[in-house]
This record gives structure tokens, C-alpha cells and sequence, in this order.
């Protein structure tokens, strides 16, 4: 104990930071349970246990050393796609989403409160909701997407007013009242700050009290009531200093630094906004309160001492805001730095800061408005999910009403089975029956170990021959990097059911065309793959013969040849098809020279994103390989755009069940799965893709074969 004691001891003192008595008894406890969780996970023990143990450590790091939470989870995530742990699952995910978060990180963090979101709103786990919605809320805020926060904060209040949270409504009202004030209404802004004001004050939550004192001294002090301002300043202040908690002065000592630069007492500024700054620089978790208050003393500077030196506190802000992506400091970085060369007549450098600000308020605006739309999809989706839930509940009684019936039919059996039994008993009674019984089950044991030693051995031959029809199927794929060299940033998520698959991918280029498609053959497995052998072979033999044939015509030409080498006929009695093998497919052609893209498809559909906008262009209901007299496969063009984002895909991710209620993930959330990520490279958005099918899918088996084929365009 004393050695841990010393070792302890020594970090404090090689930290340079100064701690209070109690955060200092805090920082020992939580490095004492840490240090025991860590040695803890080097033990031998079932993966449930480790499991466990992951994430005490996770939960008992994540405040303090974030980064070692994010590697921690990361493991628990791990474990648990192993086990099938699909609450597990999503529990790992929001814990490095909060990693992120507490890391300065907000697009990662918000990637992951969203991957899991899902989850936690259908199992109703309103805790966890208001949670992740308010976190959502926050790196919004942060990037600058108010409208999106706005929103988020709002679906949070909701949340801890269904549980009387009084708490949790009082930091939405909080942050909504932020919202308010980056949009200058000072007016809702007062509003809401003094509704959290007052139910702070009602249940004594002095760190609360000490926030809206603050929120309330920095809208007052924008109206130029510098007095009230002070006054509100103080207050927080004075309840800060009770906490013993040097971290929690840092907001104060900033406020009172703006404050003192408007009633023009600069050496007091200057002295609250170095105690801020010297605190926040102790913090990497609040490199955005640390770009504040470097902000606050370039203004001070510029106002009274040398536009030189404030000039160089705003680039030093511009670089940790840019660093950390928040966005509304580097639009306030950037205004700061044009009225500051504007003074010095610097006109240059002046127009340079104006083009910035103008062009960076005006993505936000975009940014706003793409999300809104996100958000709109979003609640059509939960609307048609709570249908749907409703008439499961319906489906739900039903299958009680049958297992009852089923249940009453199993003990009328019970009662029989009980009759036969006894008449079987006395009838073999006897221990020349007995011992000819046990005779007889001695021979039919040694059957049943040859009969199984010939069964296995089919099985391996069969598994083989398997194995081998998977190498041939191979050898007709498209190697990916054939693809990159069409399209480089470009992915294939490919995950066959079993060893081998009716999905395939196919590219082929001619001339200054480039043929590419995604395809799903009748069922799946061997089946599946010889279809799919037979139909790669007909698009090539397609293209050769319609060398310039537009998709509409490759299909219509491949589908007849495909009935006919399936032999495929109509029964002239019943008018149906006898085999109905077949394909959906989405086939594309784009054109260099005239930079279109050409679209037709049998059952399938293709996803277009631009300007953060998705639209959907669907193919005829008919499949390949059932053609009906006078059927067209009509080809669609489109425009094309640098940037553009192509997606065509199989019905496989979409139909794959999972989830708290075991049901498919459906087309909606996987659109808006698309255009959450759609701005990552597409290598990253594999990666999204199947991290959150395999949180969807759980423990679940995986239902079909599974192909999405993405790709941006780059071409001017």
C-alpha cells in the first residue's frame, strides 16, 4: 500500500497541476479503482466476466483519461460482436462516442451517439435517450448546426419531463436558451435561463445555479447591462469557489475578463482572462472554452494595446478551433481577424477574413438545412416504426391466444402419451424383453456409428466440393483493384450467407464507357452462385454482342437468353413460369465524354447523393430471366456532378433482422445511414456500414447474402 501510495504521489507531483483536497482525495480513489479494474483484466476468466470488467474500467476512466476509455470500449466491442451481445454492443458504442466527446472529437462522437440511438429508443430506455439526445445536442452546438441542436435539446426536455427529471429539464432549458443567444435572441435566451434558473434554485442545485448565473451574466453583458452582468458574474463566482474545484473558476475568471474589457478596466481583463486561459490549458477535454477565452484577450488587446498582439491571441484561437472542428469559434476567429486588419487599413488580409466568414456562415446555413431534412426523414421513419409496433402488439395477443389453445391441446396429449406408456410397460414387462431390448440397442448403436462415420464423410466431400465451387466463382469476379482504378474511392461490402453467393458485383469497361452493376440471384448458396456464374457470363456476352447498347437493352437481351438457358417456360394450363430462377440487378453506364450516367434495373434500385439530398431512381418490378411479351427495361440518364456518391446494393441489409424486437433494418434507416456518413471516404463508410449491421444483427443469424457497392465521382 505505501509503494502505491509513493507512486501515486509522484504523478500528482510530475502533472504540474495543482489540486484541491478533495479533488485530490477523488483523483486517489479513482486511480486506485482504475489501477485495480486494469490489473483486474490480465486475470484468466470467462468472456462474460471480462466483458464486465471492460467496462467498469471503461466507466471508472471515462472523465479522467478518455483516451484509454476509447481503447478500453473499443475492446468491450469487440467481445461483445464475439458473444452476439447486442446490448452490449450498443452500450460499447455510446461509450466511445462519449470518448470522443470528452476528447474534443464531435464528429466521431456524433457518428456514434447516432449508430446507437436506434437501439436505445426502441427498447424505450428513456435514460439513456435523453443522454445520448442531449449529447447529440451538445456536438451540434459545438460544430455550429443550431438548428440540429435545437431539435436534439428539445427531444431531450421531453425526456426528463417524462421522467420527472427535474435535473435533466433544467440543463435543456439550459442549453436551449445557448441556442437562443447564437442566434442574438436575447429575449427567449433570458426566457429559458431563467426557467432553469428558477427550478435550480427550487431543489438547491448550487453547480446549476452557478451556470444559469453565468449564461445570464454573458446575455446581460451583450445588452450592455454591465452592472447586472457583474452582479450575475459574482454569483457564480462566489458558488464556484465553495466547490474547491480549480477547473470550475475557469468560467467565471472569463466572464469576468469580457466583462471588465466593456467598462474599459483593461489590467483587470487582462489578469481574468490569463487565470481562464491558464486553467483551460490544464484540460484538453476543453480546448473550446481554452479558444474562448484566448479570443476574449486578443479583444482586450486590440481594444486598448496593440492590434499586433491580438492578432496573434486570434490566430492561436483560429488554430485549436480548427483543430477541434468546432466551427462557431473559427467563424468568430475569423470576424475578429477582419476587423482587426480592416482597423489597420490591411485590406488584403481584410477581404481575405471577410471571404472566410461569408463562406464558412454560409455552409452552416447549408449544414442546417441538409440535417433538418435529415431529421424530417428521421421522424417519417419512427412514425411508420410505431405503426409497425402497434400491429405486432396486435400479432403479439394473437400468438398468446394460439400457445393457450396449443397449450390445452398438449395436455389432452399428456394424458394419452400417459395411457400408451403404462400399456407399453406392462406389455414388454419381463426380463427376457428387457435383456433382448438391451441387445438390440447395442446392434443399432454400431449401425448408427457407421451409418454416421459415412455420413460424415459425404459431409466433408460435399463442404469441399463447396470450398471449390467458391474459387470458381471467385475467378469471375471483378478484382477490387480493377474497380480503383475506375472509380478510387470506391468500396464493395461483400458478406456471403454461406461459402458461396447469389450476390455478385461486375464491372467492364468499353471504350470511354464503364459498365458497373450489383446483382442478386435467386436464393442463395450454391443455387444462388451457379445463377450467378450463368448471369455474369450473359452480361459480358451481352455487352459484346450490344457494344454500345444502352443498360435498358443489355438487360432485356441478357433475360431472354437466361429463360432460355434455364429453360423457362409458361405452362400453357396454369400461365406461370415452372423454374423461377432468375436476377435483380441494378446496371449503370457512365459516360465520360458526355458525363451521364445511364441507370436501368429488374427489381432493384439506385441511391444518388448531392448536396447532402438523396433521391432514389427505381427499375422495372420485372425480374431477369421471366420475360412478359412486350417488356422493356427502361433506361434512366442522368447528369453527373464531381462529388456525386452512387449507391447500388442487394436487398440483403435492409431484410436482415435484429434489433431489441428482432425485425428487419428496413430502407429507411439505411438512406439515412448513408447520408450521415455519406461525406466520409468510402472506405470509412465500410467500415460504418458494418459496424452498425453488426449491432443491428446481434446474435441473430444473418439472413441473405449482403452486397452494397458504393463509389464517389470525381471526374470535373
Amino acid at each position: 500500500m505505501f509503494r502505491r501510495f509513493q507512486v501515486i504521489s509522484l504523478l500528482l507531483l510530475t502533472t504540474g497541476t495543482s489540486y484541491s483536497l478533495t479533488e485530490r482525495e477523488l483523483w486517489l480513489k479513482d486511480s486506485t479503482r482504475i489501477a485495480s479494474f486494469r490489473i483486474e483484466i490480465r486475470k484468466e476468466m470467462p468472456d462474460s466476466q471480462l466483458l464486465t470488467v471492460l467496462f467498469q474500467l471503461t466507466e471508472s476512466e471515462k472523465y479522467r483519461v478518455p483516451d484509454s476509455s476509447e481503447a478500453h470500449a473499443k475492446l468491450a466491442l469487440k467481445l461483445a460482436n464475439r458473444l452476439g451481445d447486442t446490448a452490449n454492443i450498443n452500450r460499447a458504442i455510446y461509450l466511445i462516442g462519449f470518448a470522443h466527446f470528452k476528447q474534443s472529437e464531435l464528429v466521431e462522437a456524433r457518428d456514434h451517439y447516432l449508430q446507437c440511438l436506434p437501439y436505445y429508443e426502441q427498447l424505450g430506455d428513456h435514460k439513456r435517450m435523453k443522454s445520448i439526445y442531449y449529447a447529440i445536442g451538445r456536438t451540434s452546438y459545438d460544430r455550429g448546426s443550431y438548428s440540429f441542436a435545437l431539435q436534439y435539446f428539445l427531444l431531450s426536455l421531453k425526456a426528463s419531463e417524462e421522467m420527472g427529471d427535474s435535473i435533466g429539464i433544467a440543463d435543456s432549458y439550459h442549453s436551449i436558451a445557448k441556442i437562443y443567444s447564437s442566434q442574438n435572441d436575447s429575449k427567449q435566451c433570458i426566457a429559458y435561463n431563467n426557467k432553469a434558473l428558477g427550478i435550480r434554485e427550487a431543489i438547491g442545485y448550487k453547480p446549476g445555479i452557478a451556470a444559469s448565473s453565468l449564461n445570464l451574466g454573458i446575455v446581460l453583458m451583450e445588452l450592455g447591462k454591465l452592472d447586472d452582468a457583474l452582479m450575475y458574474a459574482n454569483q457564480a463566482f462566489a458558488l464556484r469557489m465553495e466547490t474547491n474545484d480549480e477547473k470550475n473558476m475557469a468560467e467565471p475568471y472569463g466572464l469576468l475578463g469580457d466583462i471588465y474589457n466593456k467598462k474599459g478596466e483593461y489590467p483587470n481583463a487582462i489578469i481574468y482572462h490569463n487565470k481562464a486561459i491558464k486553467i483551460w490549458e490544464k484540460h484538453p477535454d476543453s480546448k473550446d472554452d481554452l479558444a474562448e477565452n484566448i479570443i476574449g484577450l486578443g479583444n482586450v488587446y486590440v481594444d486598448k494595446l496593440s492590434h499586433d498582439a491580438g492578432i496573434a491571441q486570434y490566430q492561436k484561437a483560429l488554430k485549436i478551433s480548427e483543430d477541434i472542428g468546432n466551427k462557431n469559434w473559427i467563424k468568430i476567429c475569423y470576424e475578429a481577424l477582419y476587423r482587426v486588419h480592416k482597423k489597420q487599413e490591411a485590406h488584403a488580409s481584410a477581404l481575405k477574413y471577410a471571404k472566410l466568414h461569408s463562406e464558412l456562415s454560409a455552409s452552416l446555413v447549408n449544414e442546417d438545412n441538409r440535417i433538418m431534412l435529415e431529421e424530417m426523414e428521421l421522424q417519417n421513419t419512427i412514425a411508420l416504426e410505431e405503426k409497425e409496433i402497434t400491429l405486432l402488439k396486435k400479432d403479439a395477443a394473437l400468438n398468446e391466444l394460439r400457445v393457450k389453445k396449443e397449450e390445452d391441446r398438449i395436455q389432452k396429449g399428456k394424458a394419452i402419451v400417459n395411457i400408451l406408456l403404462t400399456i407399453l410397460l406392462l406389455t414388454f414387462a419381463g426380463g427376457y424383453l428387457v435383456f433382448n431390448n438391451y441387445r438390440l440397442k447395442n446392434r443399432t448403436n454400431l449401425l448408427l456409428t457407421a451409418k454416421n462415420k459415412v455420413i460424415e464423410k459425404h459431409r466433408k466431400n460435399i463442404l469441399d466440393s463447396i470450398r471449390y465451387a467458391h474459387r470458381i466463382q471467385n475467378a469471375f469476379f471483378v478484382a477490387v483493384p480493377e474497380i480503383k482504378k475506375h472509380f478510387s474511392d470506391s468500396f464493395v461490402l461483400f458478406k456471403p450467407k454461406d461459402i458461396v453467393s447469389g450476390d455478385f458485383y461486375w464491372l467492364r469497361e468499353k471504350d470511354d464507357k464503364v459498365y458497373f452493376a450489383a446483382a442478386d440471384c435467386t436464393g442463395h448458396g450454391v443455387r444462388g452462385a451457379l445463377v450467378s456464374i450463368i448471369c455474369q457470363d450473359l452480361l459480358n456476352h451481352a455487352l459484346d454482342h450490344h457494344p454500345n447498347g444502352d443498360p435498358g437493352t443489355l438487360l432485356a437481351w441478357t433475360s431472354q437468353q437466361l429463360m432460355d438457358s434455364l429453360q423457362q417456360r409458361v405452362d400453357p394450363e396454369t400461365g406461370e413460369f415452372g423454374v423461377k430462377d432468375g436476377m435483380d440487378i441494378a446496371l449503370c453506364c457512365m459516360d465520360r465524354k458526355s458525363q451521364t450516367l445511364s441507370f436501368s434495373g429488374a427489381h432493384a434500385r439506385l441511391y444518388m447523393i448531392r448536396d447532402g439530398k438523396l433521391t432514389e431512381t427505381r427499375g422495372n418490378n420485372n425480374y431477369i430471366g421471366r420475360v412478359v411479351a412486350g417488356e422493356i427495361y427502361r433506361t434512366h440518364t442522368l447528369p453527373l456532378q464531381k462529388g456525386d456518391r452512387l449507391y447500388l446494393f442487394s436487398d440483403g441489409y435492409a431484410d436482415q433482422k435484429g434489433g431489441p424486437n428482432n425485425k428487419k433494418f428496413y430502407y429507411p434507416p439505411f438512406q439515412k445511414q448513408l447520408l450521415d456518413i455519406h461525406q466520409k471516404p468510402m472506405e470509412e463508410q465500410k467500415e460504418a456500414l458494418e459496424n452498425t449491421l453488426t449491432a443491428w444483427q446481434g446474435a441473430n443469424s444473418q439472413v441473405d447474402d449482403i452486397l452494397v457497392f458504393g463509389l464517389q465521382i470525381k471526374m470535373g
